[in-house]
């Protein structure tokens, strides 16, 4: 069978493995039968099959080989590696205390190692209407740390929320340290600004945050969180407040201390005239402030709003 035929086929039928019944997909294709296969990429699986220094030179021919212009092998064994990882998650194929590095961890560190090369597809999983496949790929980008954090933007773009959803909590769970840290607060910012889904919002906004703290004290992109955040204060919605309020806490900037006052400050006055209908939303934003201000200026001990007020 032609090479051109394999990769089609076996993504056929690693995107409709554990599809939930109600979520209608088509059928895969038939799976590409081992004799099938042309001797070059058979002897891939051969390798990987029998593990140590042989696969180790037959994965570094694949990438010595595209990187030479030709891709098709190492694309083979990213779609067979995606294949393995699925069908071994499925089936409990899982690392135990007697078994170290089972099927499903072994598949999943090659992967990882494979790197960029295999972030697109990867990204493509948690777009997956599938849970498993969306958690799968979820899992298996943040093994591979900062470099995937730039190709999994596009997560933000999903007309779907729960993608955008799943997108906002990988960029916060990723690491920093890639050259599109600056884009991608750009795209998180924009994201908790204006997407019409609060959820969303929410979660971008802890993402924006978690990562503005990696950034140097005074560098412009940590002044420019602080001063997003503080206008976040006042969002519409308690939840991407609250959100707000914890990202100025781990930002630590003192000058923060004023525009959370203000906020407990409107939070008594609105939960005055309406203590049954905001309580919940009063509660949980004022224990955030509490704990917020004593984060920046180092003072364990729980005050009211009026004494923070004449102490600063």
């Amino acid at each position: 069978m032609a090479n051109s035929r394999i990769r089609p086929l076996l993504l056929g039928l690693l995107l409709c493995a554990g599809c939930a019944t109600s979520d209608p997909t088509p059928k895969p294709a038939p799976l590409v039968k081992f004799s099938s296969v042309d001797a070059t990429y058979a002897d891939l699986l051969v390798a990987y099959g029998k593990g140590g220094e042989v696969w180790e030179e037959a994965r570094a021919g694949a990438i010595a080989a595209r990187e030479a212009g030709d891709p098709r092998q190492e694309r083979f064994l990213i779609d067979n590696l995606l294949l393995e990882m699925v069908r071994a998650y499925q089936s409990g194929a899982l690392d135990t205390a007697l078994h170290r590095e089972g099927p499903f961890e072994r598949a999943q560190m090659e992967l990882a190692r494979f790197g960029p090369s295999a972030v697109p597809f990867l990204v493509e999983m948690v777009a997956s209407k599938d849970g498993v496949l969306a958690f799968l790929g979820d899992h298996t980008l943040r093994l591979m740390g900062p470099d995937a954090a730039l190709p999994s933007l596009p997560l933000l773009d999903n007309s779907r929320h729960g993608v955008r959803l799943r997108g906002a909590e990988l960029l916060g769970a990723l690491p920093t340290g890639s050259e599109g840290d600056e884009e991608i607060q750009r795209r998180l910012e924009t994201t908790a600004e204006s997407d019409s889904n609060w959820m969303v919002r929410a979660q971008a906004t802890r993402a924006y945050a978690r990562r503005a703290a990696a950034f140097e004290p005074k560098s412009p992109e940590r002044e420019r969180a602080r001063l997003h955040l503080e206008r976040a204060l006042d969002d519409a919605d308690p939840a991407v407040s609250k959100e707000a309020i914890d990202g100025l806490a781990l930002l630590g900037d003192r000058r923060s201390v004023v525009p959370l006052l203000g906020l407990w400050a409107r939070l008594e006055r609105n939960h005055s005239q309406d203590p049954v209908q905001s309580h919940r939303d009063y509660l949980a934003r004022r224990a955030a402030i509490e704990a917020a201000l004593a984060s920046i200026t180092g003072e364990p001990r729980r005050q009211p709003l009026d004494e923070w007020r004449r102490r600063l």
